[in-house]
């Protein structure tokens, strides 16, 4: 009966061991798992900086349907603004006053040096 017992001691003992590696496995996982959590936060949220950064560079393209609406393509484009525009196009750079209308075309010579940029005056004086 003792040889018995002792076995049953025995047991409970590598059970009890058993568990404890367990337990201490699962809380290092979950150590682990919150340090991946915390850096793809940490990723997403510079991520978003970075992106909020690139939005004052980025390509916008629009296509206008308004009434009339015939093709995508449109011959010119007219651009207002309350406070004004900037325009700037390869080294050069013109200011509009309130109310003003830039009428842009495929052929515009602003466009002879690349891509243009429009702004709002009140925009670049903040």
């Amino acid at each position: 009966m003792k040889f018995k017992e002792q076995y049953i001691y025995y047991g409970l003992c590598a059970v009890t061991a058993m568990l404890l590696i367990v337990a201490v496995i699962n809380k290092r996982e979950m150590k682990q798992d919150q340090l991946r959590e915390t850096k793809k936060q940490e990723q997403s949220q510079e991520q978003k900086k970075a992106e909020e950064k690139d939005v004052g560079n980025a390509v916008i393209r629009v296509l206008i349907k308004g009434e009339g609406f015939q093709e995508e393509l449109h011959e010119k484009v007219g651009i207002t603004a309350p406070g004004g525009l900037v325009i700037e196009y390869g080294e050069g750079r013109e200011e509009l006053e309130a109310q003003a209308v830039f009428e842009a075309a495929a052929d515009h010579p602003y466009f002879a040096s690349g891509a243009i940029r429009i702004s709002r005056v009140s925009q670049e004086r903040n």
